[in-house]
């Protein structure tokens, strides 16, 4: 269907840059553009504050978010800038970082809390390893947008705001019309700074099965005493270690497949836009050749 609308160019981006990139042409690129604003626009009426995040940071940040590979080889899931006179910095993984970023060494007063971010920026996985049929295409990508909820709260109010990010994303794919599910994950499943998280698998033709489309996790407070945030807790004043939490909003490659799949016509030649992204899409209602 991409190739049929041309929507996606891999062949030329594997010429430019070389395997797991691409182009976003023609609607495919508005697709990005217009999924990027829907998803902010959700976030900011919930009240989260937008901010647009820095790609580079350093590694030290990374470490203190959690992100680190299971396999303690460091190289092959990140990417690295190499410069004789930087500090160790490396392209973000997810915009979760940064946002963590801009409150460490903080303390805050109490009054000020939860705060609710919602950010865009551009995520950057290496991910070495083998490929098959599973990971092709648009899937599993060197480089994809994404617009990340983060937030930060007292450390007895966590509970309550992993679910208020919960019901966030239920009532973003719910909109888009898609046919997902919510799996909280096992133990086994969860990173370094994660207490819980729970995943949104929607269902994907092309593959056969569920995809991840999104997650939220509650990390308490483990990155909040890496990154050291803290605040003051009345009476007494004395500081304590927040808690944060993230959730995905939109991430753009895994939501595009999930779309062209599922509003595809049955000549395979035309993909009914959903109607909440249409006024970002020229108010056209359908892709055709």
């Amino acid at each position: 269907i991409c190739k049929n609308l041309n929507l996606i160019n891999f062949d030329q981006a594997s010429n430019v840059t070389g395997t797991s990139w691409y182009y976003l042409m023609n609607e495919g690129a508005l697709f990005e553009l217009a999924l990027i604003q829907y998803g902010i626009e959700k976030a900011i009426k919930k009240g989260f504050t937008p901010i647009i995040t820095p790609d580079v940071i350093k590694s030290e940040f990374s470490h203190a978010c959690g992100f680190q590979p299971r396999d303690n080889d460091e190289v092959s899931q990140n990417y690295f800038i190499s410069n004789e006179t930087s500090q160790n910095l490396v392209l973000s993984a997810t915009a979760e970082i940064p946002l963590a970023g801009l409150y460490s060494n903080k303390i805050l007063s109490h009054k000020e809390l939860p705060i609710k971010l919602v950010g865009f920026g551009r995520a950057f996985r290496s991910e070495a390893g083998a490929r098959g049929q599973d990971t092709k295409g648009l899937y599993r990508v060197h480089q994809f947008s994404k617009v990340e909820l983060f937030t930060i709260t007292k450390n007895d109010q966590s509970d309550k705001m992993f679910e208020e990010i919960i019901e966030l994303q239920e009532e973003i794919y719910k909109d888009l019309g898609l046919c997902f599910r919510i799996m909280d994950m096992p133990t086994h499943e969860l990173g370094a700074s994660t207490y819980c998280k729970y995943d949104m698998e929607a269902w994907m033709p092309g593959r056969g099965k569920w995809g991840e489309i999104s997650s939220a996790s509650n990390c308490t407070d483990y990155q909040s005493r890496r990154l050291n945030i803290r605040y003051k807790s009345p009476p007494s004043n004395t500081t304590e270690f927040v808690h944060t939490l993230n959730g995905t909003a939109v991430a753009i490659p895994r939501l595009i497949i999930a779309i062209l799949e599922n509003f595809q016509k049955d000549d395979g030649k035309s993909v009914v836009i959903p109607k909440v992204l249409r006024k970002w899409m020229g108010d056209k209602d359908i892709i055709n050749l």
